[in-house]
């Protein structure tokens, strides 16, 4: 009776907009008619708003005839892949009274879920099992996420997706095509749609739970959600800190590495995984959530009936899948991009490490080849500077904070130095070396009783000392290692390490240490440099300031900029600025479209303005923002948005005055 209940309101619900579209053009035609035919003076104004809310409304329709559920990408397991896991689902498909599904696919998701597909003659079922899963979990925890699943096709819910996920889909876009008081009443009506399929969605979440407790036993069916709740943190962190990490360099692991790589952080990271799963489960929970807490749903499960009969089966779910590493590979393959260099982990973490460190020694290069007024930076160039008591003028044309400056950042904040390059020389501080910030701590101690006190105040003596630390940091790493002094290595537990040619870690102390104490100290470390065999003229900037390895952080469009309109999409290296082709009211869907090409691919075909060439912001006005870029070889750049100008995510036309509140800080001292 409940599924029925759902069925008809989720199906009212989808003929509601329908009608109420309908309705919409009906009146508003009816209008246009009324004003013609009564030669009402001055229509044209209305007459155009009421054909234009026709076209929203037509729109509208179309866009909800049209919508479906994407389908999921997957390698499909046949019964000769996984004979066993085939039989576990034909024996939870009899125990749910459901029908086994049609297909079996693995996919690269930390989740399962079930797809039905109607079609002329019957219908077609897929069963979706996400690897990480596969990876993660035991054959009892893997048999209550299938019976879970099974669970929603015995109780009909699978029918309702695609209605479901059309209506959402429409709800949530239909009121952007109408303005005025119709589309108010239209975002009205999509949030009580939304409200209504996300109550309908919590109460299936917990009707499929049962059948999870029914099939794998109750204790099973709670640690599976314990555990999934960790295995998804755990495949999110590994896609972000190490397949993504490698695509905005250019590289990606092979297909035998991609998923053994996961593998391999489970194993290492076993304990603190196991943590993570005895903290208290997550009770948050909101009206709009689709699914309830995990503390709920193990809540739910403890007060069933104790399930009898159901042995616990502490095996790795692997062993359910007989060609595991066959499927994994070609999974991989159907995932990764082609068009980046794969390689396998012991080339690839290094690689990945090396070229992030040189996108950070590349700004300071550049940097200092502005400042010496040389045609290409290098070590040398970055030595001479510090020779000749130049670092405040580098701080300065790489965005750090200045004796002069530093004072005046409480008043304008320092969140966003440099379009967040500085954040490469933080990394370089804080991960990649891991006591690294310890040893600046050390270095200004140790380089504080080398300075007379009168000399300088001790917080200016400090501040030169960190950040000469950080720019020192940026420029050696890749010095030592592309000399061959140094090379890194990767460990999943602790993640990357700089090591000495002997193997053993590197420490960078003594370098630094070294540096920090004024124009003495740099001669002194160009000295040991030269005895690591490192030759500062070799190692320098590898090429003009680019977008390559640079993240989309937001986006404006409509922006009248370089003298005509365009789409602006921030990086955290720069702006690239696409020329615009008008039309206000799919502003927000050109920067999606455009914000899913790489970076460096913008770049290639539109125009881009690295940060770094940006020596002043001006903030004219903050709603709608006007800004004044200037550029070190006097050119000025003015932004100018309007009231057409629409945003990426709401807010970035915020966190761009932000970033120039922080460039114009940094330069007041100029």
């Amino acid at each position: 009776m409940r599924t029925t209940a759902r069925s008809v309101t989720v199906i009212a619900l989808v003929a509601g907009v329908y009608v109420f579209l309908l309705g919409i053009v009906v009146a508003m035609l009816a209008l246009v008619f009324v004003m013609v035919d009564e030669d009402v003076m001055g229509t044209i104004v209305p007459m155009t708003v009421a054909l234009f809310t026709i076209y929203g409304a037509v729109t509208a329709h179309v866009k909800l005839a049209r919508t479906r559920a994407p389908r999921t990408l997957g390698v499909p397991l046949t019964r000769a892949d996984a004979p066993e896991l085939w039989g576990v689902v034909d024996e939870l498909a009899a125990l749910t009274e459901s029908r086994t599904p049609d297909r079996i696919a693995v996919t690269a998701r930390a989740n399962a879920h079930v797809e039905w597909r109607p079609r002329l003659f019957g219908s077609r079922r897929a069963l979706h099992v996400g690897l990480p899963l596969v990876y993660g979990l035991d054959v009892s925890e893997l048999r209550a996420v299938l019976a879970h699943e099974l669970g929603h096709f015995s109780r009909g819910h699978d029918r309702l997706a695609p209605l479901v996920y059309a209506l959402r889909r429409v709800a949530m876009t239909t009121a952007d095509e109408i303005a005025g008081p119709v589309g108010w009443l239209l975002d009205g009506y999509a949030r009580l749609v939304l409200l209504t399929t996300a109550a309908t969605s919590r109460r299936q979440e917990l009707d499929a739970d049962v059948s999870a407790a029914q099939g794998a036993g109750n204790e099973a069916a709670m640690d599976a959600l314990r555990h999934i709740a960790v295995l998804s943190s755990a495949w999110d962190f590994y896609v972000s800190n190490y397949i993504e990490r490698a695509a905005r360099v250019g590289a990606a692991p092979t297909a035998p590495a991609l998923f053994g790589g996961f593998e391999a952080l489970l194993a290492d990271r076993a304990h603190e995984l196991a943590e993570l799963r005895s903290l208290a489960p997550d009770d948050t929970h909101s009206r709009w959530d689709s699914h309830p807490s995990t503390a709920a749903r193990l809540e739910a499960i403890g007060k069933l009936p104790t399930t009898r009969g159901v042995a616990r089966d502490r095996r790795p779910a692997q062993a359910l899948v007989g060609a595991l590493q066959h499927i994994a590979e070609q999974l991989a393959d159907l995932v990764l991009d082609d068009t980046l260099e794969p390689m396998a982990w012991d080339e690839l973490a290094p690689h990945v490490a090396q070229a992030e460190a040189r996108l950070g020694a590349d700004v300071v290069f550049r940097a200092a080849a502005r400042v010496a007024d040389v045609e290409r930076g290098s070590l040398a160039t970055v030595l001479d500077l510090g020779e000749a008591e130049r670092f405040d003028d580098l701080f300065f044309a790489v965005g750090l904070p200045t004796t002069q400056t530093a004072a005046r950042y409480e008043d304008y904040g320092d969140d966003y130095e440099y379009g967040d390059d500085d954040e490469d020389c933080e990394d370089y501080d804080d991960e990649d070396y891991g006591d690294d910030d310890e040893d600046e701590e050390h270095v200004g101690e140790e380089a504080d009783s080398d300075v007379d006190a009168d000399d300088a105040p001790p917080d200016e003596s400090s501040m030169r000392k960190s950040q000469t630390a950080r720019l020192l940091v940026a420029v050696l790493v890749v010095a030592l290692v592309e000399t061959g002094a140094a090379h890194w290595e990767s460990f999943w537990r602790d993640g990357d390490h700089l090591l000495g040619p002997d193997g053993a870690p590197l420490e960078l102390h003594d370098l630094i240490a070294t540096g920090v104490r004024g124009a003495d100290g740099i001669r002194e470390l160009r000295a040991l440099l030269t005895l690591r065999g490192v030759d500062p003229y070799a190692v320098g900037a590898s090429g003009p300031a680019s977008a390559e390895g640079a993240r989309t952080v937001g986006g404006i469009s409509n922006v009248r900029a370089l003298g005509a309109d365009h789409d602006v999409l921030v990086l955290t290296t720069g702006l690239v600025f696409v020329p615009s082709p008008g039309q206000p009211r799919h502003g927000q869907q050109r920067l999606r479209e455009i914000a899913k090409v790489p970076p460096e691919g913008l770049e290639d075909e539109f125009t881009f303005l690295p940060w770094e060439e940006v020596v002043n912001a001006g903030i004219w006005n903050v709603r709608p923002a006007v800004l004044m870029l200037t550029l070190y070889d006097g050119t000025i750049v003015d932004l100018r948005m309007s009231d057409r100008s629409k945003e990426l995510v709401p807010g970035d036309s915020e966190h761009l005055v932000e970033i120039c509140r922080g460039m114009r800080a940094r330069t007041l001292a100029s």
